[in-house]
């Protein structure tokens, strides 16, 4: 089930984690695996109802209240969501990712922006994570702050070249901005041939209009 999981073989993975699941059905980690096939599939209530299952056994595993939340957001039940990543968080307050994603919640609401600033603040000072510094940088791409979002990204830039996909969002950042000789210049640096594909249009639009 796991290999057709990473295979995408998704429906091929559900059927060997039902067998699973009547061999043992006291094994919590095929439920685990199966909501995480079911997210994959667009099917959030699937996984929802097999998440809650989990959490109802193991309550202090924060990862868990964290993949409900995932679920519970994609099934647009936003404030059950947001309970449930502050479980995650609450339960494990050094975890930057947990309270990335609390601050997302928040950011998607314009009336929650400022609480959703000072976390993001926060992370950018208690946080070393490139990954969690490009989340921020995403967040304030998003909402319209692209000088912001660039300096950023520059920041770990200079730390991180290697940060996956960086230079394509310096270039999105500077073709927000209208500076198309060094959206080009870090569109050229990026090297991966299906982000450069991806964004090649967006770019090219971008300067000849």
């Amino acid at each position: 089930a796991r290999v057709y999981k990473v295979k995408r073989n998704l429906n091929k993975a559900i059927k060997y984690l039902d067998d699973a699941e009547k061999l043992d059905p006291n094994d919590y980690e095929v439920l685990i695996i199966k909501a995480e096939c079911y997210l994959l599939m667009n099917k959030p209530k699937k996984a929802v109802k097999l998440f809650k299952t989990v959490v109802e056994e193991f309550p202090d595993r924060a990862e868990i209240h964290h993949s409900l939340s995932v679920a519970y957001i994609l099934d647009g039940q936003v404030e059950k969501g947001y309970r449930a990543a502050l479980k995650s968080w609450e339960l494990d307050p050094d975890n930057h990712f947990f309270k990335s994603f609390v601050a997302k919640i928040l950011g998607e609401d314009k009336g929650l922006r400022a609480q959703a600033d000072k976390l993001y603040r926060e992370l950018l000072r208690d946080s070393k994570d490139p990954n969690i510094h490009m989340i921020t940088a995403q967040y304030y791409l998003n909402a319209n702050n692209p000088n912001k979002a660039l300096q950023i990204a520059l920041k770990v830039q200079e730390k991180d070249p290697n940060v996956h996909h960086l230079n394509i969002f310096i270039s999105r950042c500077y073709t927000v901005l209208g500076d198309y000789d060094a959206a080009q210049k870090a569109f050229d640096m990026e090297t991966d041939e299906r982000a450069k594909e991806e964004f090649y249009n967006t770019l090219n639009n971008a300067k000849s209009n």
